[in-house]
């Protein structure tokens, strides 16, 4: 419920402040400076990440080498197409993913049970998760 709140609320914000702003590098520049310094959970191993439609990484919190990169035929450990999977649940109006990633300071893929959503009048989608044990 956390992660599907969250991801509610800044996925309204994010549309609204980028509403303004037709400039795709404004935009980018927007985002990223939105979701770099956000934290949460008790371990701090919750963060923001933000797609395209192609699966290109807008911004993520944790992962900057990330940005830029299309993850279109990225797969996880256990083979989830992981981004395709979150844009498709995006593109069904929001949902969650079940998927591996590295969780921040770890070395291997940990499961994760992802939420994401469009960003409202964008080609964006935002999410979180968390980390299961």
């Amino acid at each position: 419920d956390s992660a599907r709140t969250l991801v509610h609320a800044w996925a309204a914000g994010l549309g609204g402040a980028l509403a303004h702003l037709k400039n795709e590098n404004e935009r980018i520049e927007l985002i990223r400076g939105f979701v770099a310094p956000i934290r949460f959970y008790a371990d701090n191993s919750g963060y923001f990440y933000v797609y395209d439609s192609k699966c290109v990484n807008i911004a993520h919190a944790i992962q900057k080498e990330l940005q830029g990169k299309n993850l279109y035929n990225y797969q996880d450990v256990k083979g989830t197409y992981v981004i395709r999977t979150l844009n498709e649940a995006a593109k069904k109006g929001g949902g969650f993913v079940n998927f591996y990633w590295v969780k921040p300071g770890a070395k291997k893929e940990s499961a994760k049970l992802g939420y994401v959503e469009p960003i409202p009048g964008t080609d964006y989608f935002i999410g979180t998760g968390v980390y299961l044990q």
